[in-house]
């Protein structure tokens, strides 16, 4: 499916006349994949309308992996990451949430003929 810029313009104007407010795309990811989740739709002060199915699911996944993957970052590769994009349709705005798993390690050398009492 390819969605034209000037078709995603008249589904979020669509999507405005039916009181919709916001458009969230969630995702998840880690050891080198991941996948979009819910897609769910709003109303104003963010009260639950209901989740995106089927073509609409699936143009909207589109919509994620070629304008808002790129922003966000690596959430799909090793411990990987979580998050959401949250598309405000009325005032044609994106906020992104962006949460990333991280391990980190150190490893450290010494002889323990160095060690000193406190």
């Amino acid at each position: 499916m390819l969605i034209l810029l000037d078709e995603l313009k008249v589904y979020f104007a669509s999507k405005s006349l039916d009181d919709i407010r916001y458009i969230r795309i969630t995702y998840d990811g880690a050891g080198d994949s991941g996948d979009i989740g819910d897609i769910e739709l709003f109303f104003d002060n963010h009260r639950y309308h209901d989740n995106v199915h089927g073509d609409e699911y699936e143009m909207l996944c589109e919509v994620f992996n070629k304008y808002f993957d790129d922003k966000i970052g690596d959430w799909y590769n090793d411990d990987g990451g979580f998050g959401y994009v949250e598309i405000d349709v009325k005032e044609a705005t994106y906020y992104i949430q962006a949460n990333y798993r991280t391990v980190q390690s150190s490893n450290l050398e010494g002889s323990i003929l160095d060690l000193k009492e406190d």
